[in-house]
C-alpha cells in the first residue's frame, strides 16, 4: 500500500471530533492539538501506526481531550511509516506508537528497521497492541521497544496514560524502563486514584 492522501485537521476545542482513516485512499492524516500550548513550548510529535480505523479515532480523541501539546500523524501500515520517515529528514517524530499485527510489514519488522537506522534508532517506540501474548511482549522488548501498552489497558484510561507518559522528563524515563515495568498492566493502572494524578505517580514508575 502506498502513501495515502494527507489530510490536515486543526484541533483547538476540547472534545472536538476529527475524521479518521476510512479507506486506503485516506490512510495518512495529521492533527494538531493546541489545548495547552504556551509561548516557547514545543509540541510532542507523535506518529501512530495502526490499521484499525476505530483505534486511530480513539487515540485522536484521547489526544484532543488531553492538556498535552501534540502534533499527531496517523498511518495505517508500516510501509507508510517508513516512507514518511524517509521524507521527514530533520523533522523526526518524538514518539512512534506502533501496532504489531498489520498487513504488509508487521510491527516487529518496522521496529527492526527503525532500530537499525542511524537517523531514527533513538526515537521512542511504544508498542500499542491488542495482543497480550508473552511472546509478543518478549519480541518487542528484545527488538528495542521502549514500552508495551495493551490496547485493552489503554482504553481504560487513555487520557491519564497519555498525560503520565508525557509529563516532565518523559524522554529520560522512557529511555530506561526496566523489563519488569515494560508492560503497562491494568493492575498498575488501578493504583491511581484519579486521571489527574500525573506528576507524583508516573505510570512508568510502576
Amino acid at each position: 500500500m502506498g502513501v495515502g492522501i494527507l489530510s490536515i485537521f486543526i484541533l483547538s476545542v476540547p472534545g472536538e471530533l476529527i475524521p479518521h482513516c476510512l479507506s486506503p485512499a485516506m490512510c495518512t492524516s495529521t492533527s494538531k492539538s493546541s489545548l495547552s500550548m504556551t509561548v516557547g513550548q514545543e509540541p510532542i510529535r507523535i506518529f501512530l501506526v495502526d490499521d484499525d480505523e476505530e483505534d486511530c479515532a480513539f487515540f485522536r480523541e484521547a489526544v484532543n481531550s488531553s492538556p498535552i501539546s501534540v502534533i499527531l500523524k496517523t498511518m495505517c501500515n508500516g510501509e507508510d511509516l517508513l516512507t514518511e520517515l524517509a521524507l521527514t529528514d530533520n523533522n523526526v517524530p518524538d514518539v512512534i506508537f506502533l501496532d504489531i499485527h498489520m498487513p504488509g510489514k508487521n510491527g516487529y519488522e518496522v521496529l527492526d528497521e527503525i532500530r537499525n537506522s542511524v537517523l531514527y534508532k533513538k526515537v521512542t517506540v511504544i508498542m500499542l497492541s491488542s495482543s497480550t501474548y508473552d511472546k509478543d511482549v518478549e519480541d518487542a522488548y528484545a527488538r528495542g521497544a521502549n514500552l508495551y501498552i495493551p490496547k485493552a489497558v489503554f482504553h481504560l484510561a487513555q487520557k491519564s496514560i497519555l498525560e503520565n507518559l508525557f509529563s516532565a522528563h518523559w524522554r529520560r524515563y522512557l529511555s530506561k524502563i526496566p523489563r519488569e515495568e515494560f508492560v503497562l498492566s491494568a493492575k498498575r493502572l488501578s493504583r491511581y486514584k484519579s486521571e489527574s494524578d500525573i506528576e507524583s505517580q508516573a505510570l512508568y514508575h510502576g
